[in-house]
């Protein structure tokens, strides 16, 4: 046998003996856990316990009549007056006919101006959603649920031509101004 061999020999021989003492000092201190609980057990047995305090009383709860059969169902969509009223002729002409821009599926108080951009034609605003995407319109572009067309972009303002129903239910044209965010 070589000396190479010799030397695996004696640490594998070294480990096995290693590991039976190791296994045997385990059993030692096995023994003595398994007293230790068993004493923890006998201690726990003797003690006096505390009783269990009785459940508490629930109160009755006085019954109701649901008597709301008539009234309006909240889980249908509700369609009121001011979406029957005809749209008036200045609004009304082609407002229906052309496609929904998509600021318009957004209210005003949820739009925020940013910025502006401009070339030599126009000026642009910039503005952003309630996501935080921005657009840019123009003059022209509608913007809001209440048919806001834009009128005029400034460096600083966009102003808006809404329409809306007034206590005597006629359809009336208001100006809005949206002012640069942060200003």
């Amino acid at each position: 046998m070589t000396t190479k061999y010799r030397i695996m020999i004696f640490i594998i021989f070294l480990s096995f003996i290693l590991l039976f003492l190791w296994q045997s000092s385990l059993f030692v201190t096995n023994s003595t856990f398994q007293s230790e609980v068993k004493q923890f057990i006998q201690n726990t047995k003797t003690r006096k316990s505390n009783p269990v305090a009785p459940l508490p009383l629930f109160k009755t709860v006085e019954g109701f009549q649901y008597e709301a059969q008539n009234l309006r169902n909240p889980f249908e969509i509700f369609v009121n007056s001011i979406a029957k009223k005809p749209l008036p002729e200045p609004l009304g002409k082609g407002v229906d006919d052309r496609p929904r821009e998509l600021l318009e599926s957004y209210s005003l108080d949820t739009l925020h101006m940013v910025g502006t951009i401009s070339n030599t034609d126009a000026m642009y605003a910039l503005v952003r959603d309630r996501q935080g995407i921005v657009h840019r319109v123009g003059v022209g572009n509608y913007m809001g649920q209440n048919f806001g067309k834009i009128q005029k972009i400034t460096e600083s303002t966009i102003e808006i031509q809404e329409w809306g129903i007034t206590n005597q239910d006629i359809y009336e044209a208001y100006n809005v101004t949206l002012h640069l965010f942060g200003d």
